[in-house]
């Protein structure tokens, strides 16, 4: 009677390894965290600007606290970008004109970034300011 062959010792530790490792992947796969939903994204429901005896105010309004940048593209434009934003209103061109204000647009810049310009006929001081109705202390 012959015996069959019998597979060499290394194969059996490889083979051992591999089945090893194949269970440790699927059990890392089973504890890998769920992806988490992404926060809804504020709402730009308004645009608005004051004449303050120290210059314009620029004040848009969101559903919720943003985070929001300045940017300096010409010295006659207010650039403002908020971030995790989509916009509530219509884009394009807003009827504020007057005074120094030659133009208003606000646009969805990036799908997470609102971009509001004004365009003035001459620099002026302005400011910048956020509101979000949640931001009141009750």
């Amino acid at each position: 009677m012959t015996r069959g062959k019998r597979s060499p010792p290394t194969f059996r530790r490889r083979a051992g390894l591999y089945v090893a490792l194949i269970f440790l992947s699927f059990l890392c796969l089973a504890m890998w965290p769920a992806p988490q939903a992404e926060a809804a994204l504020a709402k730009v429901t308004r645009v608005t600007l004051e004449e303050t005896p120290g210059g314009l105010q620029l004040v848009i309004t969101t559903s919720h606290p943003v985070r929001y940048e300045r940017r300096t593209f010409k010295p006659d434009w207010i650039i403002v970008d908020v971030f995790e934003a989509e916009l509530g209103i219509p884009a394009g061109t807003l009827p504020i004109v007057r005074g120094v204000v030659t133009k208003v647009r606000v646009g969805q810049f990036t799908p997470d970034v609102v971009r509001v310009v004004v365009e003035l006929a001459q620099p002026v001081q302005s400011r910048v300011s956020i509101f979000a109705p949640s931001m009141i202390a009750r």
